[in-house]
């Protein structure tokens, strides 16, 4: 979530918190705040495990589904601003519909 906030946001050092408070708005309320504390619980109990901690697979795949849909919004976000204010700089490459190699 944070990687994508920062592609986003073109500021490779920002913290998600901190993204999320300069850039007002681009999540709406109540759900930025919502972002920014599951991105804390993860790196509580997930990136920085204490021992004796066990991580249960459930709240895991919790966490790995918001920050997929995180991420998806986030993409298409950065595309609808580029879009609107037309530019043509993305941090990534978009696949156009009718190019890309997926069997469906």
């Amino acid at each position: 979530m944070e990687c994508i906030s920062r592609e986003a946001a073109n500021d490779k050092k920002a913290t998600l918190g901190e993204l999320i408070k300069k850039y007002k708005g681009t999540i709406p309320p109540p759900l930025d705040i919502k972002i920014e504390k599951a991105w804390g619980y993860s790196s509580e109990q997930g990136r920085h495990l204490k021992e004796a901690r066990d991580s249960e697979f459930d709240e895991a795949e919790l966490l790995v589904t918001l920050a997929a849909g995180h991420s998806t919004y986030m993409v298409r976000k950065l595309t609808q601003m580029a879009t609107e204010k037309d530019e043509a700089f993305m941090p990534f490459d978009m696949p156009d519909d009718d190019d890309d190699d997926l069997p469906f």
